[in-house]
């Protein structure tokens, strides 16, 4: 083995010697197997798995070019103790062979199958690249697709993918992917689950780079109100960023109105129950409605999102934390769209009261309480209902000069009075058909 190649290595996060082989061992199977399945997706980032064996006392010795660099400090303290032997140790130990699987193979005993490329100078096995970040944008893309390709294959990708897990030339451009191990090929997984996951990840991804990049870089790219970097992070801040998909995030990065954007602050406040007995035993999208409201750039002009759920204290105890179990559940759906939920209660079955002479509903009065509190932080307000009880906050807010959108479920729905005075400014889900799925 000489420094005409290049190891990409696997993470080997564990230090511990008896864990070496078998992170070998696994990120070799998922590259190659990944390799076969990217046929259909093509990311450049993943190479051709040319693996050979090289003996550990290279690494101790310091005679191999290897990435990621703690990856080669891990090896090199290995000192080329018999990798195989604790892991046939394992398998014999776990599995109570008689036989020793490795007996044809103890020549190689201290060696590991490793990933290499043929060494180029254009790469960057220091710190080369991390000063020319800012130079250049398209990292950051090839980066994101990365993250959709491997989403789009179902692959769950793990904590510890950071740029070191790739391999950069010296002018800050991205040539390859490296820490296989810290992939899992999920077919059986819930795709939504690994979308979501993936999202997480490359929140941490850019988490992580911020506190990374030199000093000068990260002012370079956040400087610049445009670049891509600078939207992603603030993309990202949002609450409901793990709602959005990977689609949305490529077109969030490439706005080139971004920077000429005003952040419009819109607050959208939902009356569950007015909405939810007109849709039925239908789920609405929420999220999806938004974006087709507000379009793309939906995270960056919702602030925030509120709801409210009632409630109601029967006599018998059994009953009321019977239903109480229902609401909670629905709390938990309404969270998972992104809506911060309000309990509302007064101690009686009905949410009903009586105020200023005025039944009104306790879950209402939460809801009105709420925009009240935050209308001054806001330029919109999106309210969902079809309650006639909100018109006079719809007309208070209007006097205020904060523009009100209204959406209800339909006209059967909806008090006559939002739709002859608010028509321009009024919404029926109905004619969303796209949004509404079955329970």
């Amino acid at each position: 083995m000489n420094h005409q190649e290049l190891l990409l290595l696997p993470s080997f996060e564990e230090e511990d010697i008896k864990s070496l082989y078998r992170t070998s061992l696994y990120a070799n199977g998922v590259h190659r197997l990944l390799f076969r399945m990217n046929q259909t997706v093509d990311n450049p980032l993943i190479v051709k798995p040319r693996y050979r064996a090289v003996d550990l006392m290279h690494f101790s010795k310091g005679t191999v070019s290897a990435l990621p660099s703690s990856s080669f400090d891990t090896l090199s303290l290995s000192e080329g103790e018999n990798v195989r032997f604790y892991y046939r140790e394992d398998l014999v130990r776990n599995a109570d062979l008689t036989e020793d699987p490795f007996e044809r193979t103890s020549k190689g005993a201290n060696s590991l199958e490793c990933l290499y490329v043929p060494y180029e100078e254009r790469y960057s096995t220091g710190d080369a690249h991390l000063h020319k970040m800012g130079d250049r944008q398209d990292w950051l893309d090839y980066i994101v697709q990365f993250f959709h390709d491997m989403t789009k294959m179902n692959v769950w990708m793990e904590p510890g993918i950071t740029h070191h897990s790739f391999l950069f030339n010296r002018d800050g451009g991205i040539e390859a992917f490296m820490t296989y191990d810290l992939l899992r090929l999920a077919p059986s997984y819930d795709e939504e689950k690994v979308r979501k996951n993936n999202l997480m990840m490359l929140w941490q991804f850019v988490d992580h780079l911020s506190g990374t990049l030199p000093n000068e870089v990260m002012n370079q790219l956040i400087e610049q109100h445009g670049s891509k970097l600078n939207r992603l992070y603030s993309f990202i801040q949002r609450s409901d960023f793990l709602l959005s998909d990977f689609d949305g995030v490529k077109r969030m990065m490439n706005l080139t109105m971004f920077s000429k954007q005003k952040k419009k602050e819109v607050g959208v406040f939902l009356d569950t129950a007015n909405i939810l007995i007109g849709t039925g035993n239908l789920v609405f999208d929420f999220h999806h409605f938004l974006k087709i409201l507000y379009g793309d750039a939906e995270q960056y002009h919702v602030k925030d999102k509120y709801a409210t759920v009632f409630y109601p204290e029967y006599e018998e105890q059994e009953r009321t934390d019977k239903v109480a179990k229902r609401i909670t559940a629905l709390k938990g759906l309404l969270e998972e769209q992104g809506f911060h939920v309000l309990k509302a209660s007064n101690d009686k079955e009905k949410a009903k009261e009586i105020i200023d002479g005025e039944e009104m509903d306790a879950d209402d009065l939460a809801l009105m309480d709420k925009i009240r509190e935050r209308k001054n932080k806001y330029e919109e307000v999106l309210l969902l209902t079809g309650d006639g009880h909100f018109l006079p906050i719809v007309e208070e807010l209007n006097e205020e000069g904060i523009k009100v959108k209204i959406a209800s479920v339909s006209e059967a729905d909806t008090n006559q009075a939002f739709i002859s005075r608010y028509e321009k400014d009024h919404k029926f889900l109905v004619d969303y058909g796209g949004c509404f799925t079955l329970y």
